[in-house]
């Protein structure tokens, strides 16, 4: 929490050098499972989607600290398996409320921005 309000503050303090956006996209989430010890291989890809609310703030022309909070779906299907002498058909889908602490860096080539992230989040399902 100590943490969570000092970068808080830290923002708060230098507003002019944050910038607010809106994000959106496909999640290709996948499952494996294992029951009884046996592993399943049989789960596929189950499309979903992330939207949220991102806050980049601004350290260097390259470097900046982003944060904010993302409704995610991920999930897996299970077909036509054969269980313990039972076969089916499942899906699961898992809705996820993330929060993102990153480390953002970003360099423009020519008119074509490259950015990659690094950093942890936290997850609530």
């Amino acid at each position: 929490m100590f943490l969570l309000g000092a970068i808080f503050l830290f923002i708060v303090n230098s507003f002019a050098q944050t910038t607010f956006r809106v994000r959106g996209g496909l999640n290709l989430a996948d499952v494996s499972m294992k029951i009884s010890g046996i592993g399943i291989d049989v789960t596929t890809m189950k499309p979903g989607f992330h939207i949220g609310a991102i806050m980049d703030h601004s350290l260097t022309d390259i470097f900046a600290f982003e944060t904010g909070s993302m409704l995610e779906t991920k999930g897996a299907k299970i077909k036509d398996s054969a269980i313990g002498g039972v076969s089916g058909e499942a899906v699961t889908n898992i809705f996820y409320l993330d929060v993102p602490v990153n480390l953002k860096a970003s360099y423009d080539f020519g008119g074509i921005g490259v950015y990659g992230l690094f950093g942890p989040y936290v997850g609530v399902h």
